[in-house]
């Protein structure tokens, strides 16, 4: 596999000396759709539609604070996946782990979240879904007049991202896992009508009243006779798009020129795939911007940005600079202004500190923590002009994890982590290494195969118009989950303690209480209360009240209805803090309506006057 970064300390030497056109700060959503149109961008002839033979942007470059994984890098049993782990505290000095760790967790004040930290950004280890807005919530109030007046206003885009991550639902003609049809028990109770699952990108019809059963688009290559039987049922992913393997394990090349494998179901999205299989930003939008000539370094962490003061050379155009460091190094704590200025000025190793780099355009694109962090920092030190409400409003979209441990019916939510096939569990494998036949077990499934849908049921924005999502273990966890549910449960299960048999010891670890565990992540509208700040120079979320909020209300009706299917609910294991399953987000209400509107109104020219953020959340 080619790859498609080089290392950040490249960027000052020849020819480019630190110079571009275009520097996008992140390789997420944002950042690799960005680099992607702006490497197709042509220069206009005389104003006409007509391309010219030169780039409108010559110099275009992305920075990414991660590094490059390519499948089978991925960590996939416990002993590889601490060594993947960056953590920060927003009260404890420095940063804990590897600085190039691919999973980055934020502790905050109340509030903690992961996020991906490598070129792809979260589409690392994210779980695949692609399902568009309820097109209400642009009717809204904390939309500006100008988006509440156009019917859908990113309908366009959602049919382009679609065809991009080739995004299809589980086929409904395939043996479905045993997981999907443990949250059709679920939807069942809540009310939902199961027979007929709604399944087409952006046809989900509006029941009001009722609550949907969902499968949704899965940015995943299907297997063969899932591949075709998808093409056939969803009108919006063209036949050209779709890759049909043909022996198992095959690799075809999709709509980028990039290989790739069919889905094994191994269930370990989350954790990366190592099987070239998803369809992450590192197998469409990225290289597609490398291909159209821009060029992507890894290993940069931007500090700050603001206007040029000066002009290198007759012929500079550059209007901002931009200060990154080598993700290596890490800002010190307890300085002021003055010092940190000074200490980013300064040499080490007979080196400047860090490293300025200079553009025409800059847009940021590090995430919703990542670019508000970057805009706080630049208003201390470098006295950029920002809104006053920036970092204000932060939304945590209502999320909760929780567990159905110990269910009625098989579930089988554990991810194959570093086995090669599915009957390797520890009873399988122990079997399968005496040379006794053992019986096979059901493949997990993606990440996520279906979701309850309750949204048609509220109006826009309520805190009870949530939705419910199958979930998996992944395979580098299963061992240290098991623990932690079984001692979470213990407390649940004290009076079967009486039991004289080992067999049915409730603190004892059982394979079949894991494999009738059920995994569950509900998204929601919560109030968007929280606010990201700025202390020693670095960004954390300020929201005390998080647990509180009354979205969580809600996911507590559905875990009562949950208690139905047998076993124990669980919450989040995490007690002190409230995990958030990378969906950090910014309230639209947060940014004035004027700015919005002129955003829309002025486009381009606003990415010429000022740093554009372009986060996909």
């Amino acid at each position: 596999m080619e790859w498609l970064s080089k290392d950040f300390g490249l960027c000052y030497k020849p020819p480019k000396r630190g110079v571009f056109d275009v520097l996008i700060v992140g390789s997420g959503y944002g950042g690799a759709v960005a680099a992607s149109r702006m490497a197709r961008a042509r220069r206009k002839k005389n104003g006409a539609d007509e391309a010219g033979p030169e780039p409108l942007y010559s110099e275009i470059a992305v920075l990414e604070r991660g590094r490059e994984f390519v499948p089978g890098e991925f960590p996939n049993d416990i002993a590889n996946l601490p060594g993947q782990v960056r953590l920060q505290r927003w009260d404890v000095e420095g940063m804990t782990g590897n600085p190039n760790g691919l999973f980055d967790i934020h502790y905050g004040f109340g509030l903690a979240t992961l996020v991906g930290n490598a070129l792809g950004g979260t589409s690392q280890i994210n779980a695949n879904v692609a399902m568009r807005a309820d097109p209400k919530i642009f009717t809204t109030s904390r939309w500006p007049a100008a988006l509440r007046d156009m019917p859908d206003p990113l309908d366009v885009y959602y049919e382009r991202v679609a065809r991009a991550l080739d995004a299809r639902p589980v086929s409904d003609r395939r043996e479905p896992p045993p997981k999907l049809r443990a949250l059709a028990r679920l939807a069942r109770e809540l009310g939902a009508n199961t027979n007929e699952p709604c399944d087409d990108f952006g046809a989900i019809p509006a029941r009001d009243g009722e609550p949907l059963f969902v499968r949704p688009p899965l940015a995943v290559t299907p297997a063969a006779a899932e591949n075709a039987d998808s093409a056939g049922r969803n009108p919006q992913v063209p036949v050209a798009t779709v890759r049909l393997p043909e022996p198992r394990g095959a690799e075809t090349r999709n709509n980028v020129g990039v290989l790739q494998s069919e889905c094994l179901n191994c269930g370990d999205c989350v954790t990366g795939c190592n099987h070239a299989a998803k369809n992450t930003l590192t197998m469409n939008y990225l290289p597609d911007a490398y291909r159209q000539g821009a060029t992507i370094y890894t290993g940069a962490t931007v500090v700050g940005v603001f206007p040029a003061r000066h002009r290198r050379r007759p012929r500079d155009t550059a209007k901002w600079e931009v200060v990154v460091l080598r993700s290596g190094q890490s800002l010190p704590y307890g300085l002021d202004d003055a010092e940190m200025r000074k200490w980013l000025n300064g040499r080490e190793n007979g080196a400047r500190r860090s490293i300025p780099l200079r553009t025409e355009r800059v847009i940021l694109a590090a995430g919703t923590l990542g670019s508000t962090e970057i805009l706080l920092r630049s208003r201390q030190l470098y006295g950029l002009p920002v809104s006053s409400r920036l970092g204000h409003a932060f939304s945590a979209n209502g999320d909760d994890l929780w567990f159905g441990f110990n269910q009625d019916s098989p579930v089988h939510a554990i991810g194959w982590g570093a086995y090669k096939r599915a009957e390797k569990y520890s009873e399988g494998g122990a079997k399968e290494e005496r040379g006794e036949k053992h019986e096979e077990k059901p493949k997990p499934g993606p990440t996520i195969t279906a979701l309850i849908d309750m949204r048609p049921m509220f109006p826009p924005c309520d805190e009870r118009a949530i939705v419910v999502e199958d979930g998996i273990i992944p395979g580098a966890l299963r061992d240290l989950l098991h623990e932690i549910l079984t001692t979470g449960a213990l407390l649940h299960r004290l009076g079967d303690c009486r039991s004289a048999s080992a067999k049915d010891d409730p603190a004892a670890i059982h394979d079949r209480e894991l494999e009738h565990t059920q995994v569950y992540l509900s998204m929601g509208h919560d109030t968007a209360s929280g606010r990201i700040r700025l202390q020693n120079h670095r960004a954390y979320i300020d929201w005390p009240e998080f647990k509180n909020d009354p979205v969580h209300a809600s996911h507590e009706r559905v875990r009562r209805v949950a208690a139905k299917l047998g076993g124990v609910v669980l919450q989040n294991p995490s007690e002190e803090e409230t995990l958030v399953w990378q969906h950090p987000d910014n309230d639209p209400g947060s940014a004035p309506e004027a700015l919005l509107a002129q955003a829309r109104a002025v486009g381009r020219r606003l990415i010429e006057s000022a740093p554009l953020p372009a986060d996909a959340s």
